[in-house]
């Protein structure tokens, strides 16, 4: 059983590494590119290659559980990733602004 046991797990873990680096090579080009035309916000883009580094790191010595936790966290990074000058970044940034504006009036509304 114990051999079975470990079969199984070892079974585990190539399909979670096969898994991830499916989803990593997938993501390759992307990743090589280095957002050098700066299509995403730089926030989400570091995110993103910090998700990419961890899953490379680890990929030969994680467990079946840690590399699953890897592919979600790769995979989640890239769905965010949050295009520069889009909707969603001009509303963080005007957002952004009026918390300075609000911080700026108490400020001189303090003195």
């Amino acid at each position: 059983d114990a051999i079975a046991n470990l079969a199984d797990h070892k079974s585990a873990k190539g399909k979670a590494k096969d898994a991830l680096k499916g989803v990593l090579d997938s993501m390759k080009a992307e990743y090589d590119a280095n957002n050098s035309d700066k299509k995403y916000t730089d926030a989400s883009w570091k995110a993103f290659t910090d998700a990419y580094k961890a899953a490379m790191d680890e990929l030969a010595t994680a467990d079946a559980a840690r590399l699953g936790a890897l592919k979600t966290a790769l995979e989640t990074a890239k769905k965010n990733l949050v295009a520069a000058g889009g909707r969603e970044h001009r509303a963080r940034r005007e957002r952004k602004s009026k918390t300075v504006r609000y911080s700026q009036d108490r400020t001189e509304r303090t003195r």
